[in-house]
């Protein structure tokens, strides 16, 4: 899908008063039980305060807000794991998205399968995952191709994330989304295009992927010069993590990609960081270690604008 990147223009003046991205103290990437006292007051926390949900792996069903007469997203599944944790706390989210799966029918597992992938690491560290179904034709995702365009599966994801934070103790400044392969292109996506106010910069600490490009959709149809401006003018820059394998086919992408980040804004080790494992396009189950491992250094504070939009509804 290509994107005409002159339509960003009227997003770009928001810029000043986007999300601060902040790195948090080492106690944040401790296991589960060995965070230090007082981590909670030190950080930034904006908790969703959710009731009624019960700890576990289970599923959830949502209708986009709008859209509840089109039967494409009147009924969208996703899957969700909550720890148990020994303290009530806010925790944060991890927003999992899946690769191409062939079919709708497909499309189902796979969510599934990287729900699963991802429990032990959620039990170990503390955090929640949440799992959306993709809703395209092959088991992929429908991305919106201008600013405002809808309904999308941004739509879905967005509303999947706020049906899991009323439900459960979200901590909001802790929201960090992973993709494999198309779920990773849908990431980096987020990274370089403001296209939907629900599911953009603002909402995310971190983004991290597994075989995501930017050329998958982010870049798509957009000329060098183009997919670098996006790049230069992109803030918030979140911190992104890519983790690709040395034989994947997309490596080639990912190697560009990580000078592109490196030379325009992000820093090596700090904001940006590039890995090779040995294989090919898949996801190992040590994987979802390691990008946590990158995801607990951060969180972000709140923005005015996203302050309005979550505002409480008058009585």
């Amino acid at each position: 899908m290509s994107r005409l990147f002159s339509l960003l223009g009227c997003w770009l003046c928001m810029a000043a008063a986007q999300a601060q991205v902040v790195r948090l103290p080492d106690t944040a990437c401790a296991e589960l039980g060995a965070q230090g006292d007082g981590f909670e007051e030190s950080a930034p926390s904006w908790p969703s305060d959710g009731v009624g949900g019960v700890v576990g792996s289970g599923g959830g069903v949502v209708a986009v807000p709008g859209f509840e007469s089109n039967p494409a997203y009147a009924h969208r599944e996703y899957f969700w794991f909550v720890p148990a944790l020994s303290t009530p706390t806010a925790m944060p989210v991890v927003v999992l998205l899946h690769g191409t799966a062939g079919s709708p029918a497909n499309a189902r597992n796979e969510a599934r399968t990287i729900r699963d992938l991802w429990i032990g690491a959620a039990q170990r560290h503390g955090f929640a995952v949440v799992s959306p179904v993709a809703g395209g034709s092959h088991g992929s995702w429908i991305a919106p191709s201008t600013p405002g365009a809808a309904p999308t599966d941004y739509d879905v994801i967005a509303a999947v994330l706020s049906d899991l934070e009323s439900h459960f103790n979200i901590e909001r400044a802790r929201r960090y989304l992973w993709g494999f392969s198309a779920g990773g292109h849908v990431a980096l996506d987020l990274v370089l295009n403001p296209l939907h106010p629900g599911f953009s910069r603002r909402q995310f600490a971190a983004v991290a992927v597994n075989a995501g490009v930017l050329a998958g959709l982010a870049c798509n149809g957009v000329s060098e010069y183009g997919c670098n401006t996006a790049l230069q003018d992109a803030f918030p820059r979140l911190p992104v993590q890519v983790l690709v394998g040395d034989v994947d086919p997309l490596r080639t992408y990912a190697e560009g990609d990580s000078v592109r980040f490196s030379t325009r804004g992000w820093v090596a080790s700090q904001s940006f960081r590039y890995l090779e494992f040995t294989g090919g396009h898949w996801v190992e189950l040590t994987h979802p270690d390691l990008q946590w491992d990158w995801f607990c250094q951060f969180a972000r504070r709140l923005d005015p604008i996203e302050r309005f939009r979550l505002r409480p509804a008058l009585p």
